[in-house]
C-alpha cells in the first residue's frame, strides 16, 4: 500500500510539471514543483540523507545540488507540456 501511494504522488508530480508547461504557468510556479521533486527525493533517499544530519553545511550543499538538479528535470517536464500546448495549438 505504501508503495502505491509512492507511486501515485511520482505521478501526479510528474503530471503536475507538465500541466504546468501545457497552462504556460509561471517560472516561480516551477520552481515550486521542483520544490516538491526535491523533497519527494529526499524522503525517498532518507537512509542517506540521515546520515547527514549532524553536518549541516554538507546537508545544505547537498540540497542544493539536489535542488538544481530536480529544478533543471522540471523544466524539461515543464517543456514539454509547452510543446504539446504548441501541436494542439492551444
Amino acid at each position: 500500500m505504501k508503495k502505491n501511494i509512492k507511486v501515485i504522488f511520482g505521478i501526479a508530480l510528474l503530471m503536475g510539471a507538465i500541466i504546468s508547461g501545457y497552462m504556460k504557468a509561471s517560472f516561480f510556479v516551477v520552481s515550486l514543483i521542483a520544490l516538491l521533486f526535491t523533497f519527494a527525493y529526499i524522503h525517498g533517499k532518507w537512509h542517506l540523507w540521515r546520515e547527514m544530519l549532524p553536518q549541516f553545511p554538507k546537508l545544505l550543499s547537498a540540497f542544493f545540488a539536489t535542488y538544481t538538479v530536480q529544478l533543471i528535470m522540471v523544466y524539461l517536464f515543464h517543456g514539454i507540456g509547452q510543446g504539446i500546448a504548441a501541436v494542439l495549438g492551444t
